[in-house]
């Protein structure tokens, strides 16, 4: 509607989301809208280097984990051959 009108071009109605056309960031957002893509890009980095870390810090805790078993199995192997 338009005006009280139903908006009519080339006989038919037109729908807001067939409008192709791409308009320009104008220049006064351009540079908040850089901004924005810059702090998403270094949170999205920050939040994957965290998951990173995380990784990291199973992987040894698992790492000692292993080393203490073998240890144990050592020591008592080491006792069993004693006793004999």
């Amino acid at each position: 509607q338009w005006g009280g009108r139903p908006c009519i071009i080339n006989g038919e109605e037109p729908r807001l989301n067939s409008i192709k056309e791409e308009r320009e960031c104008p220049a006064e957002l351009k540079q908040t809208q850089l901004i924005t893509e810059t702090e998403e890009a270094q949170q999205q980095q920050q939040e994957e280097q965290e998951v990173l870390q995380q990784g990291r810090r199973e992987l040894q805790q698992d790492i000692q984990e292993k080393q203490q078993q073998q240890q144990q199995q050592q020591q008592q192997q080491e006792e069993q051959q004693q006793t004999t």
